[in-house]
């Protein structure tokens, strides 16, 4: 069960295999979404490893990102 939901994602994203998927599933928002307070998707610039999605040559991840911070404070 899943009482909260948080998702960050990237608006500069270019690559098919990073495409969106939204918290009902699908690569197309739903409008369903916003009448759920509990779940919250937010775009942010950048690309999947630019917002927190990693990769093996990023490990040091910049904890200051928007990004980053937004995701701190809604844990």
């Amino acid at each position: 069960h899943v009482c909260y939901f948080r998702h960050a994602l990237a608006l500069d994203e270019r690559r098919v295999k990073f495409l969106p998927e939204y918290a009902r599933g699908g690569v197309m928002e739903s409008t369903d979404v916003t009448q759920h307070p509990n779940i919250k998707e937010v775009w942010f610039p950048g690309t999947h490893s630019d917002i927190g999605g990693g990769f093996a040559e990023n490990t040091d991840m910049n904890s200051r990102t928007p990004s980053s911070l937004w995701m701190s404070y809604e844990a």
